[in-house]
């Protein structure tokens, strides 16, 4: 997924504002990746949204932390 987002910012694609999808992003602040305030800057891109962070966890949050996010199922 990340290709897509690097191809469409080289081809100067604008991303549509307010989609109406139901979205939660769930982000590991200690990402050595990606950086905590991109979960919230995109927030401004959803309707109905919602973004969790997780203090202790890294960029494999799923890996690393299933027991915690089955609390959002």
């Amino acid at each position: 997924m990340i290709n897509w987002y690097r191809a469409s910012s080289a081809r100067g694609v604008k991303f549509q504002t307010n989609r109406r999808v139901p979205t939660r992003i769930l982000w590991g602040e200690r990402d050595a990746f990606l950086l905590a305030e991109m979960a919230h800057e995109s927030l401004r891109y959803w309707h109905e949204r919602g973004a969790f962070t997780f203090a202790n966890a890294t960029h494999w949050l799923r890996t690393k932390n299933l027991s915690r996010l089955r609390l959002f199922d």
